[in-house]
């Protein structure tokens, strides 16, 4: 049976310790924030005023921090951030605010993570450093950020990438899983000039033995509805049968998946092949190298077909426990081996609910 979320291994959960103590205590008016200590160098006021995760990678990736130099020359601000079990400092990108802050001046900052890795951590204790760049000075604040719930998918348009040693890039909080056969390449990478993962299997033509995939997947939480888009460069052009070759975007969980599949039909198409899991194939219509976006009603389909919800369980993320309804969420491009050579290929912009 048709199951591009098998034989896949369970999400590594990431684990964050850290431990730095300062000296004098204080006190920082921030939104979310929670200032422990800070230790002062450098002669100026640091306010962490906001931070955001415009991304949904559930770290905050953007801050906004304001800068009083009190100092008597005048400053050129540069930020960084200590935290995880490395230690690793990271250097922050400079969105918004003057480069140069003159002696007795205010401004604020907008910075940007270098990487999702820098990004911060919520509940976890963070050292930010504002230096004067070039100088040795430096005034160092510690502060934790407030619980928030994650979203059901962790980096739904695929915008943040992190080296894989070996086997090619992936996108952060997904994991990505290959399976090239002898002749035959399967394929996950970054979308050209715009955020997104593309998946394609190249070369299939074997007559018989299993189907070749390129798959993405997290595991998340149970998405009531699911949003998706994405390029589908094959489609499915035959929906009474099990096709040769697939695209699209599922839901899996112990008793039940859910698959949309992008496919050659007017109008969208609900399958329900009853068994041990049951399936439900949602077909969408589309062409080749058409841009579509779609929203399914999951939980509408739990209840029309009497699917009892997963129950609910604990979540970490990033070493904390959050509660949810389990499920694995993915995407992928599958060939089925037949007697003509076969390839599929998707370019996944979003998933998200």
């Amino acid at each position: 049976m048709f199951d591009p979320s098998s034989d896949l291994s369970s999400g590594q959960k990431r684990r964050v310790v850290v431990g730095v103590v300062l000296l004098v205590a204080v006190g920082i008016g921030a939104i979310g924030v929670a200032a422990d200590f800070q230790e002062k160098r450098l002669d100026a006021e640091v306010t962490v005023v906001n931070t955001s995760d415009p991304t949904n990678i559930h770290r905050a990736s953007v801050l906004t921090i304001r800068v009083h130099n009190q100092e008597s020359r005048a400053i050129d601000p540069e930020f960084q951030t200590v935290h995880g079990q490395l230690m690793t400092h990271f250097y922050w990108n400079r969105i918004d605010g003057p480069e140069t802050l003159q002696p007795g001046e205010s401004a604020v900052y907008r910075l940007r993570a270098p990487v999702a890795t820098a990004a911060i951590p919520y509940e976890t204790r963070t050292m930010l450093a504002v230096n004067d760049e070039g100088v040795d000075d430096q005034l160092r604040t510690i502060f934790t950020l407030d619980a928030r719930k994650p979203p059901d998918v962790l980096n739904p348009s695929f915008q943040h990438w992190l080296v894989q040693s070996g086997s090619g890039n992936y996108p952060y909080r997904w994991a990505r899983v290959t399976t090239d056969r002898r002749g035959e390449r399967t394929v996950i990478e970054s979308a050209p000039n715009e955020s997104g993962a593309t998946l394609s299997v190249r070369g299939v033509d074997r007559e018989s033995g299993p189907w070749s995939m390129a798959r993405l997947y997290q595991q998340s939480a149970f998405p009531s509805t699911l949003h998706v888009e994405a390029t589908p460069h094959t489609v499915v052009q035959n929906t009474t049968g099990e096709p040769p070759r697939a695209v699209g975007v599922g839901v899996r969980e112990s008793n039940h998946r859910v698959w949309v599949v992008f496919a050659d039909v007017e109008n969208r198409t609900v399958v329900h092949q009853q068994g041990d899991p049951s399936y439900l194939y949602v077909y969408v219509p589309a062409e080749p190298g058409e841009r579509v976006s779609t929203t399914v009603d999951v939980q509408a389909l739990y209840e029309q077909h009497n699917w009892e919800l997963p129950a609910k369980e604990q979540w970490v993320v990033d070493s904390v426990n959050y509660e949810r309804r389990p499920v694995r969420t993915f995407g992928f491009a599958a060939v089925y081996p037949g007697h003509e050579t076969q390839n599929a290929s998707i370019t996944i912009h979003e998933i998200s609910s």
